[in-house]
C-alpha cells in the first residue's frame, strides 16, 4: 500500500484479481519537535501499522541505506543511524523523546522512520537546529 508525506490521505487504484477499485490509505508519517540545540526534542510516528516496531533514524544526506532483513526496502538517506527505537500503539502511534546536543545548532539533519515488518518509511523530514 503506498503511503505520501502530506498528513493527509492518499488516493490510488487497487488491483484486485484482475478488478481495480479506487482507494484511500492514511498517511504514515513522522515529525521532530521542537527543533532546539542542547534540549529534547520528540520523534513521532502517526498513522502507522498498530503495535509494531518502529526504528527513527538520522543522517546528513540523501541516499540510499538498505534495511537490514528486509531485502528491498530502502531509506532516503546515505549511512543512516539508529537514534530511537520503540513500538506503536494500538492506534500506530509512537513518540520517543531524545537528547539534542547542542553542537546540533544551526546544523541540519535529516530524519526518518522506518516499520520494517510492513516495509514502510516515512518520507524525509528536513530539520534546522535552532
Amino acid at each position: 500500500m503506498p503511503f505520501d508525506s502530506t498528513g493527509g490521505l492518499y488516493s490510488f487504484d487497487l488491483n484486485v484479481n484482475g478488478t481495480v477499485y479506487g482507494a484511500v490509505a492514511s498517511s504514515t508519517v513522522m515529525t521532530v519537535w521542537p527543533r532546539t540545540a542542547g534540549a529534547p526534542s520528540t520523534l513521532s510516528l502517526f498513522e502507522g501499522p498498530s503495535n509494531r516496531p518502529v526504528a527513527f533514524v538520522y543522517g546528513f544526506t540523501v541516499g540510499q541505506t538498505a534495511v537490514p532483513g528486509v531485502p528491498g526496502l530502502f531509506l532516503d538517506l546515505q549511512q543512516a543511524t539508529v537514534v530511537a527505537t520503540g513500538q506503536t500503539d494500538s492506534l500506530g502511534h509512537l513518540a520517543q523523546t531524545i537528547q539534542v546536543p547542542p553542537q546540533a545548532a544551526d546544523a541540519t539533519i535529516l530524519f526518518q522512520a522506518v516499520v520494517p515488518d510492513h516495509s514502510i518509511t516515512t518520507s524525509v523530514v528536513t530539520v534546522t537546529f535552532e
